[in-house]
């Protein structure tokens, strides 16, 4: 499976209301948010880690693909597609459940 992230340096650049693909690793979940690291893409299976934080928002109306909500926890790797919110979250309109599929060094 493709999947086209943000590097960290072109997520920062991106600006509210522009869409934003992330690979990220969950480090906690609460209702309806995700927080978690950035992962930058060395290929297709394989990303390294950052200290760049994510936060993500999400609701009824995103999308899961290859998994289900409760594949969504701490450890999880998930790549987002969203726009972006003026405080530089995402709102999630798909999120691709990548654990299993990829490894994170």
């Amino acid at each position: 499976m493709q999947t086209g992230a943000a590097s960290h340096a072109e997520f920062a650049q991106l600006k509210a209301n522009d869409e934003a693909k992330i690979v990220i690793e969950v480090a906690e979940t609460a209702e309806g948010r995700i927080r978690g690291r950035l992962l930058e893409k060395n290929d297709e299976t394989h990303y390294v880690r950052t200290a760049n934080p994510a936060d993500i928002s999400w609701g009824r109306d995103t999308k899961i693909v290859m998994g289900k909500t409760e594949d969504i926890h701490a450890g999880a790797i998930v790549h987002v597609t969203g726009k972006l919110a003026s405080d530089h979250s995402v709102q999630a309109q798909q999120i691709v459940i990548l654990t299993g599929y990829v490894q994170v060094k």
